[in-house]
């Protein structure tokens, strides 16, 4: 069975496939996570106890001086070969619309911004597909599996979905050498 923490997790469990033991970590009490904590760290997890960590729409919120932090605490509770997931609106679209005021202007901006409220959806800081990269490989020392710019639709009450670009990374903690 692969173990699964979902960082950031939010109001809605995730899903998760029935070979799946999915921890949902939040530092909300209200979402009722399996876990209440920081997704920052400390993390109440042993090293190496994690088959994946997915990390969904969170990073964006945290406050820019502490992502490193966070990326570190999240590579701590990987097990050797497993894999770092993460999605994030794409900075650089985002950038784009606002600058040749296409008509994904707004939501471009709440992509770069967040939502005014609660305070905990605001976006603290942002990434390019080539930062993010950089910064799990070169950062983190981590195999990139994947990183690509990905589709994704938010939902609006009473409207259509609508499309925006973001980024998904995955990538893979390194096994330790032996000596």
């Amino acid at each position: 069975m692969q173990k699964v923490l979902s960082v950031g997790s939010g109001p809605k469990p995730a899903k998760s496939a029935k070979d799946v033991e999915l921890i949902r970590l939040d530092i909300d009490p209200a979402v009722k996570p399996d876990v209440l904590g920081d997704v920052i760290g400390p993390l109440a997890f042993p090293d190496d106890t994690f088959d994946r960590v997915v990390a969904s729409h969170i990073i964006e919120h945290l406050p820019r001086l502490k992502v490193m932090d966070a990326l570190h605490e999240w590579k701590r509770v990987l097990k050797p070969k497993g894999i770092l997931e993460i999605h994030t609106p794409d900075l650089g679209w985002a950038a784009v619309q606002v600058l040749t005021n296409k008509e994904n202007y707004i939501l471009a901006l709440a992509m770069i911004f967040g939502q005014d409220e609660p305070p905990a959806q605001q976006h603290h800081c942002g990434f390019t597909l080539g930062v993010l990269r950089g910064i799990v490989e070169m950062g983190l020392g981590m195999r990139i599996k994947r990183a690509q710019q990905t589709p994704f639709y938010m939902k609006g009450e009473g409207r259509d979905p609508v499309e925006y670009v973001g980024i998904t990374i995955l990538a893979q903690k390194k096994e330790e050498a032996k000596e």
